[in-house]
């Protein structure tokens, strides 16, 4: 499979440097994943579930909320010593975990009344074809929350072209190992026209992005500052600004 190195490569960070890897995605550091969480949170509403399955779920527990108004949270990652973190700081009989890869494995039973899938998609061999799995174990009425990182968006296009690349053989050079992991850009019309037919969907734009790599680092604070700007303005912005965008999708 195309993307195994990677997955492979993506296990191998999460085991090793477990403690500094979540400290720096997951303890508010990463503001493009909160960005990203507090708008499943609040696209989520305060509804309960019977059922929940959140797709490459981390090794944090993002969503509390949405555990205590679910029967049953299935938790669903690629990498085992994030289930046994899960496991271990959750501590609720009502989660489930599986370790499986999407690309190969069959999901638990379905039946959801909610489907979260944040940041995962892109690192695997069949998005499109796994998101319409997704759709297809939703209960009647059950949504579907996936997030993609914006094909149309500069900085993402110039991340995958040319940075990653750039910076890998850079690495490679100097006998430094790299952790950039290539993922699939997705077109927003492009994923909206491929689940038109399955249910009912709706899209938001979010993660304004104005510095290329490696600049937004250099000058995270900066960068910090025009994100939470841009996000409460109500002008009309470009599309091509937006590093990442949901889709909230309804089965009928």
């Amino acid at each position: 499979m195309k993307n195994q190195l990677n997955k492979d490569q993506i296990r191998k960070d999460f085991e090793t440097k477990q403690h500094s890897y979540f400290e720096s995605n997951y303890t508010g550091r990463n503001q493009l994943r909160d960005l990203r969480n507090s708008i499943i949170r609040e696209t989520s509403g305060s509804f309960k579930f019977k059922r929940v399955l959140d797709v490459g779920c981390g090794p944090a527990l993002l969503y509390p909320e949405i555990l205590e108004r679910c029967e049953e949270y299935v938790a669903v990652d690629l990498v085992e010593s994030n289930l046994t973190r899960l496991v271990d700081t959750t501590k609720s009989d009502k989660v489930d975990t599986y370790l499986l890869d999407l690309d190969s494995d069959e999901l638990p039973s379905g039946d959801f009344d909610l489907i979260i899938c944040s940041g995962s998609l892109e690192y695997m061999d069949n998005p499109i074809q796994n998101l319409t799995r997704l759709v297809g174990e939703l209960s009647k009425d059950g949504v579907l929350i996936a997030s993609f990182p914006n094909g149309n968006c500069y900085s993402r296009v110039w991340e995958k072209n040319v940075y990653i690349p750039l910076s890998s053989m850079i690495k490679k050079l100097l006998g430094k190992r790299g952790s950039l992991y290539r993922r699939t850009l997705f077109d927003p019309s492009d994923v909206l026209e491929l689940v038109a037919n399955s249910a009912e969907s709706e899209i938001r734009h979010f993660g304004f992005s104005l510095f290329i790599a490696p600049f937004d680092r250099l000058f995270r604070e900066i960068d910090r500052s025009l994100v939470r700007w841009a996000e409460y303005k109500e002008w009309k912005r470009p599309k091509f600004f937006f590093s990442e965008f949901i889709v909230i999708l309804k089965r009928g």
